[in-house]
């Protein structure tokens, strides 16, 4: 990959881009052990949190994909409120009831249409 087309237009050229490689993985590999040091002295609901903060952008992206359609919108929003409550009801979690949620949600919508 650092050999490629993508390292550079010359060819003659394209060794810089392993070396580069090669000296930013000596570089950083000393300081992986440096933050794991310091991740496994940190108290773990700051660990929660950080790793919270890192997910929201997922999250963000997934919630605009699944609202995209508006004629589905309720449905998306109601499954994720149901799956993301943590019901358990008869033994069975909230993904099962998520998906319960959605075809109601679906059905509704199916019978106020027609």
């Amino acid at each position: 990959m650092m050999a490629g087309p993508d390292a550079g237009e010359r060819p003659e050229r394209r060794w810089l881009a392993g070396v580069a490689s090669g000296v930013s993985y000596l570089v950083l590999g000393p300081a992986a052990g440096l933050a794991t040091a310091c991740i496994a002295t940190s108290p773990p609901l700051l660990i929660d949190a950080v790793a919270g903060v890192a997910l929201l952008g997922a999250l963000t992206s997934a919630l605009a994909a699944a609202t995209a359609d508006p004629d589905r919108r309720d449905a998306a929003l109601g499954t994720f409120v149901v799956t993301a409550s943590q019901v358990t009801a008869l033994g069975i979690s909230s993904p099962f009831w998520g998906l319960v949620a959605r075809l109601a949600f679906l059905g509704v919508q199916r019978a106020r249409t027609s």
